[in-house]
């Protein structure tokens, strides 16, 4: 064990021992508060979830005493008893007629658990009602404490057993843990080093940062200064509050559907589980913060301070602390696309995945040629264009490759802006908004928007070409945002002056600047734009495209273009045109997916829910465009066991239906 002594000597910094210190001190606190001979007079409503917030006892051992070691995940059943505050009723197990009776028999169970700790035992009859192992252990270290670990996992221990070189077949928590803490201790050396801090040690050594967790600073990284400032990452969701208050997975995402924020069932509960982990995260992990969907602009570590809700901030109130190490904003530091975050605020993904985007060489950037020579084209025409076609089919990509292609003959400054339905006229041209004053009053304030902030800089740089990207222009009111410089946008109205009706300035869009913009026609959550305002834009076509896609997944007997054309078949006829499948879906790390665990990650959470949406959940007519075989007609649902048996389930379901009808 010298190897550990030697490790926990470099490893006990002042800050870590203050942090142990305090560790130590809460340990105390919730002793204080829970003794053990007031425990068997405890009160249910003292005891579980969901009753109160920040007081019980399950709330301690949840979500209070994080830093004498973690219990966080999971239902709330693993506390026997919890109130269901969306239903207003006590959750117990069903052999009790009441909550009072179940309660007195599991109070009398964990008084039991402790004797039997003190005592050097291990052992429970099974009808004993602490049925959660991990619970179980963290109440054994709270109440007992000597001998014990603050590791509350079997896998954990067995894996930090194993890298002290010993060898069990144990499996019991409890019994682990106390062959962990003999191991460690019985060397006098590591006696000086406390439970905490050799639990901390072990945690970062060999399990921390399996994982990383992507987080966005806001809309296009907007709040992302703040963040690096004040050494937080930050998310919105204002209305939902102190994510304190909800003690339990269900009711956060039962306020998430309260606030209407989403219609659909799955998408809540997806959402809600981006909240919770963010809400979860724990001093250590790793966090990469984005924007957009290829562009890293810092790394860092979560802090001791955990999260904080911050009432003050005008918006993104939720935080974590956060030491950032690294701070890319300035430097364009481009990753491979990633299409889940365009619909994904927090995202866990294996650290391998960073480890290799950050030792990635630069290479020769291949081109659309023809592509680029519709773009170039369409704004040499009109000064503007339009990439418009359905999902998936490279517009925000390809305009992103325009502009890199661009820079390797000009100086080419651009900027991107997504429009979005509360997008309004004051932040693209100009307006006034609130600020408050040194006296407590508001006084509102004539502010610049992005696209005023940009003509300015291009009438001084007139040798250098602007581009401004707009992502998503059909999801704002465009002739609302635009208003008066409907007129001047046209190629030959350039350098022709208005004045604007706020400020009253002269205004004018010189020659060297281009606007591109990207439509989806599948948004059904907008009206097609006018005529006045289309035909001043070069509209250029995306649509899916199939020579890409010509590989053969390993296991099948078709092609991907073979699959998805088939589908597209099934949607033009069914629902339309600009309701089809783009090539982008199939796309991984700029290169085409070969494998079935690829294909089937990319059908249940990319191409099925995307046809959910499409169909308005009519399954039958989802049947036809995917297979029967993927829907369950009856229950009006997706049959999600073909996603978690084996590859054999689903190239079943695809060779049946796909392979079948290009015979």
């Amino acid at each position: 064990m010298q190897w550990l002594v030697e490790a926990m000597t470099d490893y006990m910094t002042d800050e870590r021992q203050t942090h142990v210190n305090n560790m130590i001190a809460l340990h105390e606190e919730f002793l204080k508060q829970f003794p053990y001979d007031k425990v068997e007079q405890m009160a249910v409503i003292d005891y579980a979830l969901g009753w109160q917030v920040q007081s019980s006892f399950c709330w301690w051992l949840e979500y209070n005493t994080n830093g004498l070691g973690s219990i966080k995940g999971g239902a709330a059943t693993k506390h026997v008893i919890y109130y269901k505050r969306k239903e207003q009723q006590w959750s117990y197990p069903a052999q009790f007629s009441s909550v009072d009776l179940a309660w007195q028999q599991l109070r009398t169970h964990i008084i039991n658990w402790i004797d039997i700790v003190k005592q050097g035992g291990s052992e429970l009859p099974t009808t004993h009602l602490l049925h959660n192992k991990i619970s179980r252990v963290k109440i054994a270290y709270l109440y007992v404490k000597e001998g014990l670990m603050p590791i509350y996992k079997a896998e954990h221990l067995l894996l930090f057993l194993t890298k002290c070189q010993v060898e069990t077949t144990e499996t019991d928590a409890l019994r682990l843990n106390r062959l962990l803490y003999d191991t460690i201790y019985q060397h006098e050396k590591m006696r000086p080093f406390h439970p905490i801090a050799v639990m901390n040690y072990l945690y970062e050594r060999f399990m921390k940062n399996d994982t990383v967790v992507k987080i966005s600073p806001g809309a296009n990284a907007i709040s992302w200064e703040r963040c690096f400032i004040n050494d937080e990452i930050c998310i919105g969701w204002n209305e939902l509050g102190d994510l304190t208050q909800y003690e339990t997975f269900e009711e956060l995402r039962h306020a998430i559907e309260a606030q209407g924020y989403y219609t659909n069932a799955s998408t809540i509960t997806k959402k809600a589980n981006e909240i919770w982990d963010f809400y979860n995260l724990e001093a250590g992990d790793i966090i990469v913060a984005n924007k957009g969907i290829s562009q890293l602009i810092g790394v860092g570590i979560v802090s001791e301070r955990g999260y904080q809700y911050q009432p003050n901030y005008p918006d993104y109130q939720h935080t974590v602390g956060v030491h950032w190490t690294q701070d890319y904003s300035k430097e364009h530091y481009s990753i491979p696309v990633q299409k889940r975050w365009r619909t994904m605020t927090i995202e866990k993904f294996p650290r391998v995945e960073l480890k290799r985007w950050m030792e990635q060489q630069p290479s020769k950037q291949v081109f659309d040629s023809e592509m680029m020579a519709s773009i170039e084209a369409g704004l040499q025409r009109k000064g503007q264009c339009i990439l418009m076609g359905p999902p998936g089919t490279g517009k925000t990509f390809q305009a992103q490759q325009f502009l890199k292609w661009k820079q390797q003959y000009m100086d080419v400054v651009y900027e991107f802006v997504t429009f979005h339905p509360s997008y309004q006229y004051e932040d693209f041209i100009e307006g006034y908004k609130p600020v408050a004053t040194d006296n407590g009053l508001v006084n509102f304030q004539l502010d610049e928007g992005v696209f005023k902030r940009f003509i300015k800089q291009a009438h001084q740089q007139p040798n250098t070409l602007f581009i401004l990207v707009i992502d998503e222009l059909n999801r704002g009111n465009v002739p609302k945002i635009f208003g008066e410089l409907l007129t001047i946008i046209e190629k030959d109205k350039r350098d022709f002056s208005i004045r604007l009706a706020q400020s009253k300035e002269s205004f004018s869009i010189p020659k060297n600047v281009w606007l591109i913009a990207t439509m989806n026609n599948a948004d059904r959550s907008v009206k097609g734009l006018d005529a006045a305002f289309k035909r001043r834009f070069a509209l250029i076509e995306c649509m899916p495209d199939y020579a890409l896609l010509d590989v053969t997944i390993d296991g099948l007997t078709m092609t991907l273009t073979q699959i998805v054309q088939r589908m597209n078949g099934e949607l033009m006829r069914l629902q339309g045109r600009d309701l089809q499948i783009g090539h982008a879906y199939f796309i991984e790390d700029q290169q085409v997916i070969t494998t079935i665990a690829q294909l089937k990650a990319i059908f249940e959470y990319d191409i099925i829910p995307l046809l959910q949406d499409y169909c308005f959940e009519q399954y039958d007519v989802l049947a036809q465009i995917i297979g029967e075989s993927f829907v369950d007609l009856t229950i009006q649902d997706i049959n999600r066991g073909i996603f978690n048996s084996s590859n054999m389930a689903f190239i079943d379901a695809i060779e049946t239906h796909f392979a079948g009808q290009n015979k």
